[in-house]
């Protein structure tokens, strides 16, 4: 077996001889774990037994946009509730839905 050596520098044993097709298809499969990673650690992806999220998180879950919520804190009204830690703001899933539930506009 020959050794490829991969980006972190630790070595990956890979057959001899694989088809140029699923060469394509490692790289492929490494990209998307390394998007993945990278969009977990910086909060983008939700787990889904998160109870509290944060504002990368909270937009996402609700469908706007990180501003949205900024702006909201800052006017104090209107936006969902949060918790304000010494450095960081969380909200509580919760929350968020009891939110988006009192935003129901019935139709004429």
């Amino acid at each position: 077996m020959s050794k490829r050596t991969a980006q972190a520098g630790a070595e990956v044993p890979y057959p001899m001889s694989i088809s140029p097709e699923t060469s394509v298809f490692l790289k492929d499969i490494e990209k998307v774990a390394r998007d993945t990673v990278e969009k977990l650690l910086r909060g983008i992806i939700i787990p889904p037994d998160a109870e509290f999220l944060n504002t990368p998180q909270a937009a996402r879950y609700l469908g706007v946009s990180e501003q949205y919520l900024e702006i909201a804190r800052y006017r104090t009204t209107g936006g969902p509730d949060y918790i304000k830690l010494p450095r960081a703001v969380r909200y509580k899933r919760s929350d968020l839905d009891a939110w988006m539930v009192r935003q129901r506009v019935k139709a004429a």
